[in-house]
């Protein structure tokens, strides 16, 4: 059978019949499902990628995409990472880690440092340091990065650049460190309101439209001690939670700002999604002297000036970290 693997299967290339993946947290095809839902293929594996023989249903399907989603090869019995083979048998690579010699405690053959209960490999490359840093490990380049950490090529490059600006050193043993492992994206790209002026400008002349804070704002948001405290601590977290700032001294057409955030499992660590800005709108600077002489008025998102203008809402910035298990 000639297959034509899509993200969520694969085509059979004699038929062109469609067949779904069912898959587990950690990338295991567990049912291979026909175009009418009907189980083609069930698959029990024990920790290592053994295959278990206690399905009741007949494999119909000839799917050889399994364990960790890598096809297996049944003349080898080895499942190909494409790096190296891996024999779930001897629970070990084909070949040696060629990053043996900074883990003298671990087998050079061995798979998920021993745990793959918790940890997986999808290419056979690229790891997690005990610091939370990434290692290059041999054949690796940008877009096996981009497949680790599930991320555009584009994301990945800018992690890479970000590390080194110069792309110099990327090689086997080449680190990528914690703190530059983050990509972001903005809602808003065409009004940016960089300070307090820009921003009552926008009040004035913008017609309510969404502005964007800039980048300095958000690095001064990022910087804050109580996001790098919250990010800190939600290293070896699952909730879900939110952070508060005071952005009054830093940036004051912000003020107090609330960051919300969610904690994602991938397949090869996990993921804290931040959204920043998406709830704040702006506010006028000079609302309690308003107040005291009488000349505020409510209108909606926020207070206007006296002389009238357009609230408006922030557009929202998600930075997303990524982090080992």
């Amino acid at each position: 059978m000639t297959e034509e693997l899509t993200c969520v299967g694969y085509i059979d290339a004699s038929d062109g019949s469609y067949h779904f993946f069912v898959t587990d947290r950690l990338g295991n095809v567990r049912v291979v499902a026909n175009a009418g839902g009907g189980a083609e293929q069930v698959n029990h594996y024990d920790p290592y990628g053994g295959t278990l023989s206690i399905s009741s249903v007949p494999d119909t399907s000839g799917n050889s995409y399994k364990w960790g989603g890598k096809e297996w090869d049944k003349s080898l019995y080895c499942y190909d990472f494409g790096a190296r083979l891996y024999d779930p048998s001897d629970l070990r690579w084909g070949t040696m880690d060629p990053l043996c010699e900074k883990y003298y405690s671990l087998s050079p053959y061995a798979y998920c440092a021993n745990n793959p209960m918790r940890f997986v490999d999808p290419s056979g490359m690229w790891e997690w340091d005990a610091t939370g840093n990434l290692r290059w490990q041999q054949y690796d380049n940008i877009q096996t990065l981009a497949d680790f950490l599930e991320i555009p090529f584009v994301d990945a490059r800018a992690i890479v650049f970000r590390n080194t600006p110069d792309f110099s050193g990327m090689n086997e043993g080449y680190i990528i460190k914690r703190e530059n492992l983050w990509t972001e994206y903005r809602e808003e790209k065409k009004n940016v309101v960089s300070n307090t002026l820009q921003a009552v400008w926008h009040y004035y002349f913008g017609k309510g439209a969404v502005a964007d804070v800039g980048d300095k704002s958000t690095e001064e948001l990022i910087n804050s001690p109580k996001f790098q405290s919250e990010l800190e601590s939600i290293q070896g977290h699952v909730n879900n939670g939110k952070v508060e700032v005071d952005m009054t001294k830093r940036t004051y057409h912000i003020g107090n700002t609330t960051v919300l955030y969610d904690i994602e499992e991938m397949n090869n660590g996990r993921r804290a999604v931040f959204r920043m800005f998406g709830i704040d709108s702006f506010s006028d600077p000079n609302v309690l002297m308003e107040r005291i002489r009488g000349y505020h008025r409510s209108d909606g998102l926020g207070p206007h000036y006296e002389l009238g203008g357009d609230p408006y809402h922030y557009g929202m910035r998600t930075r997303t970290y990524y982090f080992g298990f």
